[in-house]
Order: structure tokens, then C-alpha cells, then sequence
């Protein structure tokens, strides 16, 4: 006797893509020119937007206590000796900065412009260092021998500094 087996149709499974890796393009890298490369305008684009970045720092660390740097001048003129240095010239910007400087004396004309443009007196650099200097010096005084004096002293002649536009 013949026994009838049951002949259940056993669905499938659509039949798929079988799965191979794809190969995604790398993304390209926008072309990035070296700082030799770049004109006295680009230049000075790439500088003013380290600028920019700078200075919203120094507001966003003004505004944690509600301040703005007209309410607070000298604090944030303070802020501005104590970070320019190590926030402004970086291993990544740096090169930058060496080539603006470069490009400017080579294109005096381009530095003259520059200066009649700006609101702030970049070229006074080294007196932002000057000040530095002076106040850290004052201020390890204080901490390691209670000079008090003499960091009150500092903060005065750069307050005076800073009114009256003149170094002492």
C-alpha cells in the first residue's frame, strides 16, 4: 500500500539581492591650499576669522557671569593679555600667521590698508605680550610671597594702559 504523503508547499522567501559590500566613495576633502599658497587677501580672510573666533571666546566667557565686554572693559582687555599668545598663535594657525606677516612686508601698500581698516590696533601685539609678562610676574609674586602691592600695581598701569592708549 502506498502511503500518500502530504505534499505541504513550503513557501519561499522572495529571493533578495544577495549581500555584497558595496563600496561607498570616500568623501572628498575640500582642497585645502598651504598658507604659501594663498594671497594677501586670502590671507587676511583666514587671520580675521582666528580673530573673530578669538573674541567670541572672550564673550562667551564674559557672558557665563551675564556680562558684555562694554560692561566689563577691563576684565575683558585682561582676558585678552592672558589668552592672546597661547589661543591665537597654535601649531594650526601659526603658519598662517607667519605668511600674513611675511605677505605684509613684501606688500606694504596691503599693510597700510589693513591698518586704516581695523577698529583695533592689531599691530600693537607686542604689548599684549609686554603686559602679559608683566602680570604673570606680579601674580606668581603674589602667590608665592604675598606681593600684593605689586599685582595691584600691574593691574593699575595696565588699566591706565588701556584708558589712555599708551604704554609705560
Amino acid at each position: 500500500m502506498a502511503t500518500k504523503r502530504s505534499t505541504k508547499k513550503v513557501k519561499s522567501k522572495p529571493k533578495t539581492k544577495s549581500k555584497t559590500k558595496s563600496k561607498t566613495k570616500p568623501k572628498k576633502k575640500p582642497f585645502v591650499r598651504k598658507p604659501y599658497e594663498l594671497s594677501v587677501k586670502e590671507l587676511g580672510k583666514k587671520t580675521d576669522k582666528f580673530v573673530t573666533n578669538f573674541c567670541v571666546g572672550l564673550m562667551a566667557i564674559l557672558e557665563m557671569d551675564g556680562l558684555t565686554i562694554s560692561d566689563a572693559k577691563f576684565t575683558s582687555y585682561a582676558l585678552n593679555v592672558l589668552l592672546y599668545g597661547d589661543s591665537i598663535y597654535t601649531p594650526t594657525t601659526s603658519p598662517y600667521w607667519h605668511e600674513y606677516w611675511k605677505m605684509l612686508e613684501v606688500h606694504p601698500m596691503a599693510r597700510d590698508e589693513i591698518k586704516m581698516q581695523s577698529n583695533e590696533e592689531v599691530f600693537d601685539e607686542p604689548f599684549v605680550f609686554i603686559h602679559k609678562s608683566h602680570l604673570l610676574s606680579a601674580h606668581r609674586d603674589l602667590v608665592s610671597g604675598g606681593a600684593v602691592g605689586k599685582f595691584k600695581k600691574e593691574l593699575q598701569k595696565m588699566k591706565t594702559s588701556l584708558e589712555e592708549c599708551t604704554y609705560e
